[in-house]
């Protein structure tokens, strides 16, 4: 026990055998026959089994339980010292939750916590060990090439080890690794590992889940055609509003804007405020879309051209008071853009002109929704100001900062999109791990 202690102290001056609570934080450590204590006062306490004869592991187990220690403590220059010295001695511990929480508290440094989970094993079993380091690694502030490399190191192990295992768990491995390509943009590696998991495991093709997040990448491909086909799928296996919303989306910009609407009056059905709102919005812009392209004669197709034609439609169109052109090329282009406040910001402008001209309010609150839904207060805000600029009433811009504040209310209640795992370890197959992430 006392070499363990000694070559601790030795990682690095933050770790002393001073014993003094007044400039430090004491560790009890106790070693009693093939047991190991290693407690902060009555704060907190961890026990494991060792072996008393074997100093290579009573090292080992002692300096990973003081890292999670450091970790829970929230000692991050404690914890990056013990993680440095784990890499640099090549230093590992039979514990796996120990290393995973090891690993996944150092995900900060990308390349130092890929070393730790790779020389443990970490990806040789699809157990909660296994989804705790990668729900950490895919919710870190590292940049997108750092992390992007350790989730590929990470899944390139973890499919060496499962060569030999049953084509199954290899799927499984393809398909989480796919959908952590998706919510890093990395769209092309991420249908690559979605083929790859449908081919080992064929029966992916029933699954609602897996055919929705193969469509969300196709779009984000702009392989609309095929995307349509496949949220359509989707939506027959699993129906639900976003399904409902996405596989729309990629009818409309397939140029089937009538076939979209049918999606969009669907999903404006939801109990659920924001999809209602998005459906009814797109359904009304989608409507007006099929006469739009007879009356005008466009080619269809396009509405796979660049946002700066809808926006000179959207132009022409104010110019020429023709609001309801201009409301509904507003939609498109805001949607093209995906959350840029500005583009929203005139969408709420023309939804209110219209609002005044007669229109039922509905749009505008539902306009103001989606607004909301993708940007926050800022649009509202710059629709704001302007809206008092030019010489609002008190009371209207009381009125419409109540309802904002109650759609950014119910914004910040509703569950974030997360990426998904499943796990083929027993019993935990089918299991699905969620983290917060941005996604489609």
């Amino acid at each position: 026990m006392n070499v363990a202690v000694s070559k601790i102290v030795e990682v690095s001056p933050r770790f002393t055998t001073n014993c003094n609570p007044e400039s430090c934080l004491p560790l009890l450590i106790l070693l009693n026959g093939e047991t190991l204590r290693v407690s902060i006062d009555s704060i907190a306490s961890v026990s494991i089994e060792v072996d008393p004869t074997d100093q290579d592991e009573i090292l080992k187990v002692l300096s990973y339980v003081i890292a999670c220690m450091a970790s829970r403590s929230d000692f991050k220059e404690h914890l990056n010292d013990l993680a440095g010295f784990f890499v640099r001695e090549n230093l590992t511990c039979e514990s796996r939750e120990l290393a995973s929480v090891v690993a996944s508290s150092v995900v900060d440094h990308c390349e130092m916590a890929a070393i730790i989970a790779s020389i443990n094993g970490i990806h040789e079993r699809q157990d909660d060990n296994y989804s705790r380091y990668i729900r950490a690694l895919l919710s870190c502030p590292a940049t997108h090439e750092k992390k992007l490399s350790a989730l590929q190191s990470f899944y390139q192990d973890a499919i060496d080890a499962h060569a030999s295992r049953s084509v199954r768990e290899q799927a499984v491995i393809h398909y989480s690794f796919g959908n952590s390509l998706r919510v890093a943009f990395e769209y092309e590696a991420a249908f690559k590992q979605f083929n790859l998991a449908r081919r080992k495991y064929p029966r992916y093709l029933e699954k609602g889940y897996f055919l929705a997040e193969l469509g969300a990448t196709l779009y984000f491909l702009k392989r609309y055609r095929l995307s349509s086909k496949v949220y359509e799928a989707a939506h027959a296996i699993e129906a639900n509003a976003q399904t409902a919303i996405c596989a729309g989306d990629a009818y409309l910009f397939r140029g089937q804007p009538d076939k979209a609407e049918k999606f969009y009056d669907e999903a404006s059905k939801s109990n659920d405020q924001f999809e209602a709102t998005e459906g009814n919005v797109k359904a009304h812009a989608a409507s007006w879309l099929v006469e739009y392209l007879k009356q005008n004669n466009l080619d269809q197709n396009v509405l796979l051209s660049k946002p700066e034609f809808w926006s000179d439609i959207m132009q022409n169109a104010i110019d020429g008071e023709h609001y309801e052109h201009a409301f509904c090329a507003s939609i498109i282009l805001s949607y093209l853009l995906e959350n840029d406040p500005a583009a929203w910001t005139d969408a709420i402008q023309i939804s209110f002109r219209l609002m005044l001209e007669g229109d039922e309010p509905s749009i505008m609150i539902s306009t103001l929704s989606c607004a909301v839904q993708r940007c926050g207060y800022q649009a509202y805000s710059y629709f704001r100001g302007i809206f008092i600029s030019n010489g609002c009433p008190p009371d209207v811009v009381q009125m419409l900062d109540q309802i904002a504040k109650t759609l950014q209310d119910e914004r910040a209640s509703v569950e974030q999109p997360s990426t998904i795992m499943r796990l083929i370890e027993p019993p935990s197959f089918d299991t699905v791990l969620r983290n917060e992430c941005s996604e489609r």
